[in-house]
């Protein structure tokens, strides 16, 4: 994946997590709709003026995969709810055992990607 292409991709991920709609935020930076999703060739100078307005720094702009932590996130959040659920039915050992095997699984398909 190009620098390009992850920025466009974090600019939408970033609205997601930010709850603000990505034709806003093309809007305030003064740019036509749909400017991101078309991947156009994001320069240097927009790139600084994306990072400031996620008061954010330009290289977590450019390298950070916001998808992945997005999805990470939803990962944590579904275990939370899991052991929330399990802690009142199951002893502690039998939760441990349970929270290690859903961990070890997530770590496996970390692994893959």
């Amino acid at each position: 994946m190009t620098v390009n292409e992850r920025v466009c991709r974090n600019v939408k991920a970033l609205c997601k997590i930010n709850h603000v709609q990505l034709a806003e935020v093309e809007n305030k930076l003064g740019k036509h709709p749909g400017f991101f999703s078309r991947r156009p060739k994001v320069t240097p100078d927009m790139m600084i003026v994306v990072a400031d307005y996620f008061e954010m720094m330009i290289d977590d702009l450019m390298k950070v995969d916001f998808e992945k932590a997005i999805s990470e996130r939803k990962e944590r959040e579904n275990l939370a709810e899991a052991i929330y659920c399990l802690k009142d039915k199951w002893s502690k050992d039998e939760m441990m055992k349970e929270i290690i095997h859903i961990v070890n699984y997530a770590y496996d398909r970390s692994e893959a990607d």
